[in-house]
């Protein structure tokens, strides 16, 4: 009888097809965040929404030059909210202090050329860029970001300006920083929209607001204008002859890109790009830890197979 040497087994592990495409998520999500984290200049990718329904990414760039407030002890103040959700139509809402109801500033742009039949925003950003001689700048901004509309279009201008600025989450002297603040979505910043049709105050849009107080003007104009910046992914109108897309469904969702940014202040209202490394390097660890965790079940799984 000839004997035979047994073939010698190994337990080297197996990582999982789901674990390989991990590398390839991290990435995805990587982008999606600088997108969010720079509206501005960042590579247009597809936001992480719910659902397989997609469409054409725009960049749109709206700037508005203030008007001064006029009550005593607010001139040259002024509030401007804006709302992506509600886009053309009631997205920016504003009020020069001493003006007795909360107004809304038209647009007319590509989203209301009649080409769009509907749109949702994937990222924005607003911002105050002072235009005034450096060594007269005087006045203090303040930025907010909320989860919905602080104020509505139309209605009574409740509170002060000193109201007004303690709703806000950052206050800085008028040039001593760079007055930006980034918007983050919310569930109903995933739902279309038709950018022509009026529609009611977006109370659960993410939306974010600049107030300036006491800022420095020239002939009673304040000296700088305000700047929104906005991505829209959107769905062309029927009579443009082009067809909506189907994708496949994101691998990850907003909230599981969001729990990654660990200061949601510095990313809101400082240095966004250092936070997003940080977000990304807390991603990298989440996937290697998936990687080694499928390994390990897989040898474990041989290992009780040899057994039997």
């Amino acid at each position: 009888m000839v004997k035979q040497t047994p073939k010698k087994r190994t337990n080297k592990p197996k990582v999982k097809a789901a674990a390989r495409k991990q590398p390839v998520v991290a990435a995805s999500l990587g982008a999606y965040l600088r997108m969010l984290a720079d509206p501005c200049g960042s590579a247009l990718v597809r936001a992480p929404y719910t659902g397989t329904d997609s469409g054409y990414l725009i960049r749109t760039r709206s700037t508005f030059a203030p008007s001064a407030g006029t009550s005593t002890g607010s001139t040259n103040s002024y509030m401007i909210q804006w709302t992506p959700a509600g886009a053309a139509t009631n997205g920016f809402v504003y009020r020069s202090f001493g003006a007795t109801s909360y107004a809304t500033l038209s647009q007319s742009d590509f989203l209301t050329s009649g080409a769009v039949a509907k749109a949702r925003p994937v990222a924005s950003c607003l911002k105050w860029v002072p235009t005034g001689p450096v060594t007269s700048r005087q006045g203090v901004v303040g930025m907010l970001y909320s989860t919905g509309s602080v104020v509505t279009s139309g209605a009574t201008c409740a509170g002060t300006l000193n109201d007004m600025l303690n709703t806000c989450n950052v206050l800085a002297s008028n040039g001593s920083v760079p007055h930006e603040v980034k918007w983050l979505p919310t569930i109903a910043d995933e739902v279309y929209t038709n950018p022509s049709v009026s529609v009611a105050t977006e109370v659960s849009g993410g939306t974010v607001a600049i107030v300036l107080s006491g800022v420095d003007s020239t002939s009673g104009v304040p000296n700088g204008y305000i700047e929104a910046t906005t991505i829209y992914e959107w769905v062309p109108a029927a009579n443009q002859g082009g067809a909506p897309s189907v994708a496949p469904a994101s691998p990850y969702t907003v909230k599981d890109a969001i729990s990654k940014i660990g200061d949601l202040g510095q990313f809101l209202f400082g240095d966004s790009q250092s936070a997003v490394g940080g977000a990304l390097q807390r991603a990298a660890g989440h996937m290697v830890t998936t990687m080694l965790t499928g390994a390990t079940y897989m040898v474990g799984r041989r290992g009780a197979m040899l057994s039997l």
